[in-house]
């Protein structure tokens, strides 16, 4: 359902083609792929925290993904770029998952 992106081919089509969907304290560069599953890929810097941060905040954003995409009754098959901003890390899972979910709905359909 949700899996890593795994071709640089992808990473240069997000960077081109992208389409940049943002909340508060994170935003989604989406492009359509042609899997049935969400591809994801994060872009935390080290500006953002140390190691254990910055992967706390990568499962945090991955789980909401999943708890959103759970609900839904079709799922977007898109490849994403999450780029997140330090104040993620003062967020309650709750907020989390609504700021991911308002990302998510604007997701336009392929």
């Amino acid at each position: 359902m949700i899996a890593s992106i795994s071709t640089s081919a992808t990473f240069k089509r997000l960077e081109s083609e992208g389409t940049k969907l943002s909340a508060d304290s994170l935003s989604f560069v989406c492009v359509p792929n042609d899997s049935n599953q969400i591809e994801i890929a994060f872009a935390i810097g080290r500006k953002f925290g140390n190691a254990v941060k910055r992967n706390r905040a990568r499962r945090r954003i991955k789980e909401a993904l999943r708890v959103v995409v759970r609900d839904q009754q079709v799922i977007k098959p898109v490849s994403v770029l999450v780029l997140a901003s330090p104040k993620i890390q003062k967020l309650s899972f709750e907020q989390l998952v609504v700021q991911v979910e308002g990302i998510y709905k604007r997701i336009p359909q392929s």
